[in-house]
C-alpha cells in the first residue's frame, strides 16, 4: 500500500494501538519480573501477543484490579505479595514512549480524527497515564477524539465485537479508515470491515508513513 497524498485525501479517521505501536513493549522483562515473584508458570499466562488466564481476564475487565492481584498471589502461594510488586511486575512490559511519536498523533489531530484502540489493563492504563501522557504538558484529549480500552470495554482484540463497538460508538466511516496495530491478527480482523491497516515492526519509527499526511 502506498501511503501517498492520494491515500491520506481517502481517510479521515487513523487508529492507533497503543502497546507495541505508541508505547514500546519488553514483555520478556516482564515475564522475569513474575518470575521473580515466584511465579514459575508465567510462560503459559503471557506470550508475544496474548495474555491468558487473570491476566486476559483483567484486560477484558472481567476481574477488577483488586481481584487480579488476589488471583496472582492466589496462583503463586504467597499471601503476602503486596500490591506494588504485583502492579510493578507487569508495568515492567511498558519500556517508554518516546516524544516523536506524541508529536506525530497531535499534528494527525489537526487534520484527521485520531482514536485509541487498546487491548489494555486498567493497572498498566493508570501506568500510561502518570508517566507517558503527562509530558510537556500532553493530555490525552491533545492526542486522541476518544479512547476505546479494553478493560472498560469488557472484550479485547481480535475479536470483532470490540471494532463493532467502536464503530457504532464513534460513527466512523470504515471505508474512510487506518489502523495501525503490531498485532497480524487485529489487523486482520479490522479488515474485514474494510478498514485500511499497517502492522509496524517493533520498535519500527513508523511515523514516516504519514509524511505525505500534512
Amino acid at each position: 500500500m502506498n501511503f501517498d497524498k492520494e491515500f491520506f485525501s481517502s481517510i479521515d479517521t487513523v487508529i492507533f494501538d497503543l502497546g507495541g505501536v505508541l508505547v514500546d513493549l519488553d514483555k520478556p522483562r516482564a515475564i522475569e519480573a513474575y518470575r521473580k515473584l515466584g511465579f514459575k508458570d508465567i510462560d503459559n499466562f503471557m506470550s508475544c501477543h496474548l495474555q491468558r488466564g487473570m491476566f486476559l481476564q483483567a484486560d477484558s475487565g472481567l476481574v477488577s484490579s483488586a481481584e487480579f492481584r488476589n488471583l496472582v498471589r492466589e496462583h503463586i502461594g504467597n499471601p503476602q505479595i503486596p500490591d506494588s510488586a504485583i502492579d510493578s511486575a507487569w508495568t515492567d512490559i511498558l519500556v517508554g514512549l518516546p516524544q516523536y511519536r506524541l508529536d506525530t498523533i497531535k499534528r494527525l489531530r489537526e487534520k484527521f480524527r485520531t482514536l485509541l484502540l487498546s487491548n489494555i489493563s486498567e493497572i498498566d492504563w493508570d501506568f500510561c497515564l502518570e508517566h507517558y501522557f503527562s509530558k510537556d504538558g500532553y493530555k490525552t484529549e491533545d492526542l486522541f477524539e476518544k479512547m476505546f480500552l479494553s478493560y472498560r470495554m469488557k472484550v479485547v482484540k481480535p475479536n470483532p465485537e470490540i471494532m463493532e463497538k467502536l464503530i457504532a460508538d464513534s460513527g466512523i466511516d470504515p471505508n474512510r479508515t487506518m489502523f495501525i496495530d503490531d498485532a497480524p491478527a487485529n489487523c486482520r480482523m479490522a479488515e474485514a470491515f474494510g478498514i485500511r491497516t499497517y502492522t509496524p515492526a517493533p520498535l519500527e519509527d513508523w511515523t514516516g508513513i504519514f509524511k505525505d499526511a500534512f
